[in-house]
């Protein structure tokens, strides 16, 4: 069972919240009430934010034990996502939890080609997709059964307007809409006779035709996306051809020079080093070529891509710093990275334990102030970040004050409210605030509450009732499968927040298996030259 990767596909949250770790054994998919997700807003661009939908524990075992069930009697299998329809760009890792890494690449070639055959690119993306989607038409195709979107709406408070975003089977079910845009939109460039290729991720369309062609295929696609109540977004429409194209594929570049060069340097000076020439490598002047392409990135998005997955990628990890200068212009550049970034915290272990600056005051207070000032801002994800670091750096004392704890009650960012909770930083004034609110997302908040309050713990089943229970819970035996779920992860006292000791065992684990399957795919990929 892999509940972690699909309770959060993808976003790296799942490193932080352990749903496996509890007993599910008295959820029962008959009983089952409306329930509130909680928000957790991650960064999308410099200003604005994506949201996504964290849907109760007990709602969302329910829809995972049924649609895991109901798919195989309509001949489909979670874990055969590809097999959808032929034009899906998008595949799946089930053992990272995310899409696989070569696809990209794969699917990126494959388009160059296209090019030589077609004069253009067409990229259109839907607008606001998983908010437009209507969840009757998901499945309605697929069987008369008028009850099988209701564990999906359930997870959204009962909502058939839109489907929350986040989650594995969320991404399932739109993904089955896309196929039904790509079978009507395939069938309808055939009957025009319109000389076009297309593939899609998500609602992410690709589309291939020549000049002449460019107006026919952006009316269909429009027609078909009317018959879904959907529009294209006009603001993300791209048109390319070979060269343009051929221009924003500049990250893929830029990943390969830098680590081109630093490896010819690392290889350099380590000989020169055995041999008594050199004392020390250099093993740090990545940061110099890092902060230098940035320059040449126009769009947040792609500066973001560029520096997290240069953090995340084999070379950096393998990396080692027992002989390494460490120059003043590291210092800053690195600061600078983690400003911008902050998602790399979770990745640079190996430089923030090599060397003395990063154990000093002064980088404290410094990432004291970065938290302080995201505190200020919209990004649940880059909050999260600053508190993991702080921790680390043995600094939550200092992360406590009554400024930051106000802030920090009033973002609605559950999951670090959360671990204030549990790691008993919020005094019990703080504490009696979160108590008077009448709001079931926060269900999260609610169950560390009564895990760490000796009062509300002591009367487990009032405390249940009353924090615990969705509002549209009414009939009696609902109420009780509810009230024994909880009843039985809090008195087994079962976690659901990792201790961030055990974060860095989850990223260090996701890592092996991460590069262990990159290397297997190389493998597989040069015997099928050979």
């Amino acid at each position: 069972m892999r509940l972690n990767y699909y309770y959060n596909f993808k976003n790296t949250i799942r490193f932080f919240i352990n749903i496996e770790n509890l007993n599910f054994s008295s959820v029962d998919i008959q009983k089952k009430s409306w329930s509130a997700p909680f928000k957790f807003r991650i960064r999308k661009t410099e200003k604005s934010f994506r949201t996504l939908k964290i849907p109760n524990i007990y709602n969302f075992k329910v829809a995972y034990d049924y649609y895991e069930k109901k798919l195989v009697e309509l001949g489909y299998d979670f874990e055969n996502f590809e097999e959808l329809d032929d034009h899906k760009r998008m595949s799946i890792s089930y053992e990272l939890g995310e899409f696989k890494e070569n696809s990209y690449d794969e699917w990126q070639l494959e388009d160059y080609n296209k090019l030589i055959m077609y004069d253009v690119l067409l990229r259109f993306d839907i607008k606001s997709f998983y908010d437009n989607i209507y969840t009757h038409y998901i499945l309605k195709d697929e069987t008369a059964d008028i009850e099988i979107d209701k564990p999906l709406s359930h997870m959204n408070n009962g909502r058939t307007g839109g489907i929350i975003m986040g989650n594995y089977i969320s991404l399932y079910m739109a993904e089955f809409l896309s196929k039904k845009i790509s079978i009507m939109f395939q069938k309808k460039i055939e009957e025009e006779n319109i000389k076009c290729e297309f593939s899609y991720f998500s609602d992410d369309f690709y589309i291939f035709t020549n000049k002449d062609g460019i107006e026919k295929v952006t009316n269909i696609f429009d027609s078909v996306l009317e018959n879904f109540n959907l529009n294209k977004n006009e603001d993300k429409q791209k048109i390319y051809d070979y060269l343009l194209y051929n221009e924003q594929d500049k990250i893929e570049k830029y990943w390969k020079t830098i680590t081109r060069k630093s490896k010819n340097q690392q290889y350099d000076q380590s000989k020169r080093i055995a041999i008594g020439k050199l004392q020390k490598n250099n093993n740090l002047s990545f940061t110099n070529q890092l902060i230098y392409r940035l320059n040449n990135l126009s769009e947040f998005k792609d500066k973001r891509v560029f520096i997290v997955n240069f953090f995340k990628s084999k070379f950096f990890r393998d990396i080692k710093y027992n002989l390494t200068y460490f120059n003043n212009y590291n210092y800053h550049q690195l600061l600078y990275l983690i400003r911008e970034y902050p998602e790399i915290v979770l990745y640079i272990d190996t430089i923030l334990d090599s060397f003395d600056k990063f154990q000093s005051e002064e980088f404290k207070n410094t990432i004291l102030k970065f938290y302080e000032n995201s505190l200020n801002r919209n990004f649940h994800d880059e909050q999260l970040y600053y508190f993991y670091l702080i921790k680390k750096l043995s600094s939550t004392n200092n992360a406590t004050s009554a400024d930051i704890n106000r802030k920090i009650i009033a973002s609605e960012n559950h999951i670090l409210i959360s671990y204030y909770i549990k790691e008993n930083l919020f005094n019990d004034e703080e504490l009696d605030v979160i108590k008077t609110y009448n709001d079931e997302s926060y269900w999260l908040e609610y169950y560390y509450l009564i895990l760490t309050d000796e009062v509300l713990y002591s009367d487990l089943q009032n405390s249940i009732s009353k924090y615990l229970i969705p509002k549209k819970a009414i009939n009696p035996e609902i109420i009780d499968s509810y009230q024994k779920f909880y009843s039985i992860n809090l008195t087994e006292k079962r976690n659901i927040l990792l201790e961030f000791s055990e974060v860095k065992n989850e990223l260090d684990e996701y890592f092996r298996k991460k590069h262990r399957i990159k290397e297997e795919s190389n493998i597989d990929k040069l015997d099928n030259v050979i």
